[in-house]
C-alpha cells in the first residue's frame, strides 16, 4: 500500500475504501487492513454491485467441519497473504470484492485461504502434507500458522510457521479453526463467546449479541433456539430498532446472557470415534417441532471391530416456527423436510461408503403422510411429502418415542447452564447403544388411521375439543360438569368411541333393536347413556337409513302431480295483458308524531303472467274501495289488462283475523259483484283462479 499524490491524477480513478480491523488473539497479524468494496460512491453504487460473485467452486464452511470431524489425525495450516501472492496491474485489485474468494479458490479442504485436512493413517497424512506443501510452495504460496493433534506432522516445521509452541501436556494450547477453538490434547472443540457490558438492551444489541454465537456445526442448538425465540418475540412486539426493551425482557435477556458465558468452558470431542477406525457407520437423523422451533440433529454411530458402539453428535440445523402459525402436525412435517435435507448434504460431504440412514421422529401423523402418495394431501403437505419421497425412501422412516428423540430438546429450548449435563444430546438416545433388535419397533398398520387427517382440511380432531377425565385408569373417558348429579357413573363420564369403528357400529345397532328400531335422535341419546360416539349424530342417520326393516316401514308419501301451465302463461303478449293480484300484509306505519297510533296497511302485488313483472301498489285497508282505487292506478301506469286473475277464497281458511278480513272484504258476493262491475266498465274480465292451484295465479 503506497500514498498517492492526487496531483498526478490526470483522469477519473476509483479508489477502493478501507480500514483496519484489530485482532489482539491473532499469533500472526494482529492489525489487518481490510478493503471495502461494498462501500457506496457518489454514483450511488459500489465496485461489489457491478461485479459477479461468480459460482460456488470451493467447499462450504459446514462442509468443511464435517469432513474435519471424521479423521483420526488431523493438521491445519493457513496460506500466508495469500491474496498478495498474485501479481496484478497495479490498477488492479486482488481482495477486498465479492469475486474475490471465487478468484482465489480451492476446492477440498480450503475455505479461502485456511486449510483443514486429516486422515485415519498417519503415513497417509504426513504424506499428504508434504506433497501440499511443495505444491504451493512451487506456485508461491507459503503455509503458515501449521497445528495439529500428533507432534510428527510438527516436525520440520519451522517454528515461526507454527500456529504455537505445540506441547501435548499442556491443555491450555489452543487455536482457532474456522470460528471453532480447538484443543489438541483433548482433540475438541468449543464454542468461544465474547461479549461486551451491555448498559441498554434493545433490538439491534440482542440481535447484534446473538450473532456472536457462531456455532456452524449447530451444537450449540438448544441454546440458539432460546435465542431465536426471544428476537422473534421482539418482532411481534414491532419494535424498533434503537426502541430499549421493557424491564421484564431486558432482565430476561440478561439472564440468558449471563448464562451464555458458561458454554466457554463446554468441549466437545472433534473424532467421532473416539481415537479409533470404525468398522461399520450408521447416521441417525432425529427431528421434532415445537410451536416455537423445529429441527433436526443428525448422529453418527459407528461400531469398532472390538464390538464397541460409539454414538456421537455430527451436527444439527434448527428453525423458527413462521409468524404465521401453523398447526404442530405441520411444523412437525417441516422438521422432517430439514432432516431429510440434512442428511443428503451430510451424505454428500463425507463421501462415505455404504453407510445405512435412519429417520427418527415421534409424530405418528408424519409418519403416515410420508408412507402414503403425496398427491392425496393439500398443496402445502403435498409439496413437503414429495420433498422428502425424492430425497429419501419411506423405509427409512421409524417412530421413537418423545422421551427418547433428542430433537425434543432442540424444539424447547435449553438454557447454556443445562446443556453441559444434557447426556443425550451430545451421546443420542441409549437405544442406539445397544443392539438393532432392541430399537423402537415401527407403528402398527393400525396407526395410520388416525394419521390420515389433513390439517390444511381439518385443522383439528373432534377429540380434541373434549375433556377428559383426570386420575382415572381408562384415559378414554370423557368429562363433563354433570359430578352433583344424580346419574350413573357411565353418563356422567362415558366411554369415548371413535368414529366409523367396527365394534362401534355393532353396539350401535344392539341399542337401535333395543329400543324398537328408534330414530337417529332417540339413537343418539340412548347411545350417550354409556358412550360418547365420535361423529355420533351422522353415525346414528347412517344406521337408521341402512336398516332394512326401518327401510320397509317407513311410509312413502306421494305428492300431487301440477298439469299443464294455462295458455296465458305460455303465449308471448305485452306486459301486464295478462295479470294476477294477491294481497300481502299488513305492515305498520308508524308515524313521527307523538301519540299517533301507528297506522296497518297492505300491498296489492299484480304480477306479469308473461313476463313475471312485478308492480306493487299501497292499500290503506282491505275495502273494495280501497282495492277498486289501487286497480285504477295500476292500469294508470301500467296500462288496461285483459284479463285480471285472483286468488280464491278457500286459500284463506285456517288462516289468521287479517286473512279472514281480507276474504270477508274482497272474495265476499257484493264485493266480488263490485270488483266485475268495475271491471266490465273497463274491458277487463276478472276470474278467480281454482283452489289450491297456485300455478293459475302467475306465480
Amino acid at each position: 500500500m503506497t500514498e498517492i499524490d492526487i496531483e498526478r491524477i490526470m483522469s477519473s480513478h476509483y479508489f477502493i475504501p478501507h480500514h483496519c480491523v484489530l485482532k489482539p488473539d491473532s499469533t500472526t497479524t494482529k492489525l489487518r487492513v481490510v478493503f471495502d468494496a461494498s462501500s457506496k460512491t457518489t454514483s450511488g453504487q459500489s465496485l461489489n454491485d457491478l461485479l459477479h460473485i461468480g459460482p460456488t467452486v470451493q467447499s462450504e464452511l459446514l462442509s468443511i467441519l464435517l469432513r474435519f470431524r471424521l479423521p483420526r489425525y488431523v493438521f491445519t495450516t493457513d496460506i500466508e497473504k495469500m491474496y498478495r501472492q498474485i501479481l496484478v496491474h497495479p490498477e488492479d485489485i486482488t481482495y477486498g470484492t465479492r469475486s474475490a474468494p471465487y478468484l482465489a479458490a480451492l476446492k477440498r479442504n480450503f475455505y479461502v485461504d485456511d486449510c483443514l485436512n486429516g486422515a485415519d493413517s498417519l503415513r497417509t497424512l504426513l504424506e499428504t502434507q508434504s506433497q501440499l506443501n511443495k505444491i504451493l510452495t512451487a506456485n508461491g504460496y507459503k503455509l503458515r500458522k501449521w497445528f495439529a493433534n500428533h507432534p510428527s506432522l510438527l516436525q520440520g516445521i519451522p517454528h515461526d510457521d507454527l500456529e504455537v509452541n505445540l506441547d501435548l501436556e499442556n491443555n491450555n494450547d489452543t487455536t482457532k479453526t474456522l470460528g471453532l477453538s480447538w484443543y489438541p490434547k483433548s482433540d475438541s472443540l468449543c464454542v468461544k463467546v465474547k461479549l461486551e457490558p451491555v448498559c441498554s438492551t434493545t433490538k439491534r444489541s440482542a440481535t447484534s449479541d446473538l450473532a456472536r454465537l457462531f456455532d456452524p456445526l449447530g451444537l450449540l442448538s438448544p441454546v440458539v433456539a432460546m435465542a431465536k425465540i426471544f428476537i422473534q418475540e421482539l418482532w411481534n412486539l414491532k419494535m424498533d430498532w434503537d426502541e430499549k426493551l421493557p424491564t421484564e425482557l431486558h432482565k430476561q435477556w440478561l439472564e440468558f446472557l449471563n448464562n451464555l458465558t458458561k458454554v466457554n468452558c463446554l468441549q466437545i470431542f472433534r473424532h467421532i470415534f473416539k481415537g479409533e477406525v470404525p468398522a461399520n457407520i450408521q447416521l441417525h437423523i432425529f427431528t421434532d417441532a415445537s410451536e416455537k422451533v423445529y429441527g433436526a440433529a443428525a448422529y453418527l454411530r459407528s461400531t469398532l471391530q472390538n464390538g464397541q458402539i460409539i454414538v456421537r453428535l455430527l451436527c444439527a440445523k434448527s428453525r423458527v416456527a413462521p409468524l404465521k402459525r401453523l398447526t404442530l402436525p405441520l411444523l412437525e412435517l417441516c422438521a422432517a423436510v430439514v432432516g431429510a435435507e440434512l442428511a443428503t448434504r451430510i451424505k454428500n460431504d463425507l463421501q462415505i461408503r455404504n453407510y445405512q440412514t435412519f429417520f427418527w421422529r415421534d409424530s405418528q401423523i408424519v409418519i403416515s403422510w410420508i408412507n402414503s402418495p403425496s398427491s392425496k394431501f393439500h398443496t402445502f403437505v403435498a409439496n413437503r411429502v414429495s420433498n422428502i419421497h425424492q430425497l429419501t425412501a419411506t423405509s427409512q422412516w421409524c417412530h421413537v418415542s418423545l422421551e427418547h428423540n433428542p430433537a425434543d430438546i432442540l424444539s424447547r429450548g435449553l438454557a447454556p447452564h443445562k446443556l453441559q449435563s444434557s447426556s443425550m444430546w451430545f451421546y443420542g438416545p441409549m437405544f442406539l447403544h445397544g443392539r438393532k433388535e432392541l430399537w423402537p419397533s415401527k407403528p402398527s398398520s393400525a396407526l395410520k388411521s388416525e394419521t390420515l387427517i389433513d390439517p390444511e382440511r381439518k385443522k383439528e380432531t373432534q377429540v380434541s375439543t373434549l375433556s377428559v377425565v383426570e386420575g382415572t385408569a381408562n384415559p378414554g373417558e370423557v368429562g363433563g360438569h354433570l359430578d352433583a348429579a344424580t346419574l350413573s357413573y357411565d353418563a356422567k363420564h362415558p366411554m369415548l368411541l371413535p368414529y366409523n369403528d367396527p365394534i362401534f357400529k355393532l353396539i350401535m345397532e344392539q341399542v337401535h333393536k333395543k329400543y324398537m328400531h328408534c330414530g337417529p335422535q332417540s339413537l343418539l341419546a340412548n347411545m350417550r347413556q354409556r358412550y360418547w360416539p365420535i361423529k355420533g349424530k351422522l353415525m346414528a342417520r347412517s344406521l337408521v337409513q341402512h336398516c332394512v326393516r326401518c327401510t320397509k316401514v317407513r311410509p312413502r308419501f306421494y305428492e300431487q302431480l301440477m298439469g299443464n301451465l294455462p295458455a296465458t302463461r305460455v303465449q308471448p303478449g305485452r306486459p301486464f295483458l295478462t295479470t294476477g293480484v294477491d294481497f300481502c300484509g299488513p305492515f305498520w306505519i308508524h308515524y313521527r308524531i307523538r301519540g299517533k297510533k301507528p297506522h296497518k296497511a297492505y300491498i296489492a302485488v299484480y304480477c306479469c303472467f308473461t313476463t313475471k313483472t312485478v308492480h306493487l301498489e299501497v292499500v290503506s285497508d282491505l275495502t273494495t274501495d280501497a282495492f277498486i282505487g289501487s286497480l285504477k292506478r295500476f292500469i294508470a301506469r301500467r296500462g288496461h289488462c285483459k284479463n285480471l286473475f285472483c286468488d280464491n277464497a278457500t286459500n284463506f281458511v285456517g288462516a289468521n283475523n287479517q286473512l279472514i278480513e281480507l276474504a270477508d272484504s274482497i272474495q265476499a258476493n257484493k264485493a266480488q259483484e263490485k270488483i266485475i262491475n268495475e271491471c266490465n266498465e273497463r274491458g277487463i274480465t276478472f276470474k278467480f283462479i281454482p283452489p289450491r292451484a297456485p300455478h293459475f295465479g302467475g306465480l
